[in-house]
């Protein structure tokens, strides 16, 4: 449809018929109500304003003030009773405490050292003197215990060792049966010739015997001859031995044997020495008791 068209002018002039009708009528309706309301709107402006001027900015001020104060004092009486609250607790501790550390040093003052080793000297005598009475008890018992005189004591005491030297055996004996001993020569035989003891044993204890002799001193034969008392009374001839002076001959001689019984040994010239010479000879016993 062409804008300049009569079909566009009728449409145009229906609309604005159609917001004459509409829009203006409202808007009138609106302006008559704010006329007839007029009055009343002012009135509640107006109260407002006055609500407002009778709480002004030092009104409003003096309440927030109000309320601060309200909670000053209500923080601050808190903050008084804690402080109270302390100040007592601190009381009591002050009334508790320091009296006790008080009294405490008060008793240490009164127990000072030298107190104190007074009474641990007190403590010692006590002691002493308990143990000094016990031990003068005992000493009490013993004597009322032992004899009075000691002499008889002292007597049996003698006997008893009387009776130990009869039975007991000498140092010397007790050696004799366990010890071992030797004997060394030499022995001289005299120019007066015949038999002669080189050595003598008169033991009756149990023991083994090692005997050597040596005729490196003679000029002539003779004979080595040795004798035990086998029946404990007369010597038996047990060896013999000759013994020869020629060069390569043996000039030593030697017997071992086992005896409780008396023995001995014994030399004899063949021919007459003409004087008196050494024999060289050597024994050993061990005791086998």
């Amino acid at each position: 449809m062409p804008i300049g068209s009569p079909s566009a002018r009728a449409l145009v002039q229906e609309v604005e018929s159609k917001i004459d009708f509409t829009v203006i009528p409202g808007i009138s309706a609106l302006e008559s109500k704010i006329d007839l309301l007029g009055p009343s709107i002012l009135v509640g402006i107006s109260a407002i304003e006055s609500k407002l001027d009778q709480w002004d900015l030092p009104a409003v001020d003096e309440m927030l003030s109000a309320i601060e104060s309200k909670l000053d004092n209500t923080i601050i009486v808190d903050i008084d009773d804690i402080q109270t609250m302390l100040s007592a607790i601190e009381s009591k501790i002050d009334l508790t405490v320091i009296p006790g550390i008080s009294a405490i040093e008060s008793k240490l003052d009164l127990l000072d050292l030298a107190d104190v080793d007074e009474m641990l000297s007190a403590i010692e005598s006590k002691i002493d003197l308990t143990l000094i009475r016990d031990l003068s008890a005992i000493e009490s018992k013993l004597d009322a215990n032992l004899p009075v005189d000691l002499s008889g004591v002292e007597a049996e005491t003698s006997a008893i060792e009387s009776k130990l030297d009869l039975n007991l055996p000498t140092l010397a004996t007790i050696l004799g049966l366990v010890d071992s001993a030797e004997a060394v020569g030499p022995f001289s035989y005299l120019d007066a010739g015949g038999e002669q003891d080189v050595y003598e044993d008169a033991v009756t204890t149990r023991r083994r015997i090692w005997v050597s002799v040596s005729n490196r001193n003679m000029t002539e034969t003779g004979n080595f001859r040795i004798y035990r008392k086998e029946d404990g009374a007369n010597y038996d001839l047990y060896i013999e031995e000759a013994v020869l002076i020629a060069a390569g001959s043996e000039r030593a001689w030697d017997s071992e044997f086992t005896t409780n019984q008396h023995w001995k040994i014994t030399y004899e010239e063949d021919v007459d020495e003409g004087a008196a010479r050494a024999i060289p000879y050597n024994v050993i016993i061990q005791v086998i008791e």
